[in-house]
């Protein structure tokens, strides 16, 4: 799970620019555009955290990457007001922090069935908080 830590990482550090881009355009319009930074900078943090700590064999660097993937769920979700971006990024950010707590755990091996299972009930609660609250 060494490569997927690693790619997690580059991906998350990719999306947090993604992610801060699109904070600037909508707080130009909108004030909601604040959160988006702060997820932003939590994707950015957790992505470098999940580089710096991939070849470890501690879960200390996992475990941290994956509350701080947390915290950019919970401001995603709850703080976004109107902007679904923002809701889908919370749910990308939920899913790497889903995967960087397996990679975390004593299991040595995780198939690709479990990190499908994991996205599927992520995106399962996302569906049901997206129709619940519209």
């Amino acid at each position: 799970m060494k490569e997927a830590k690693l790619t997690i990482g580059i991906i998350s550090i990719v999306l947090s620019l993604i992610i801060f881009l699109q904070s600037g355009i909508s707080f130009i319009y909108y004030s909601g555009g604040l959160f988006g930074y702060i997820i932003s900078f939590c994707f950015l943090i957790a992505g470098i955290i999940g580089i710096v700590t991939h070849k470890s064999n501690e879960k200390n660097g996992s475990y941290i990457a994956a509350v701080i993937f947390a915290i950019g769920t919970f401001v995603g979700f709850f703080y976004a007001g109107d902007f679904f971006i923002f809701k889908l990024w919370a749910l990308v950010s939920s899913v790497f922090g889903i995967i960087f707590y397996m990679t975390s755990s004593t299991r040595q091996q995780f198939n690709i069935k479990d990190i499908i299972s994991i996205s599927g009930f992520a995106i399962v609660i996302f569906m049901f908080y997206i129709f619940t609250n519209y």
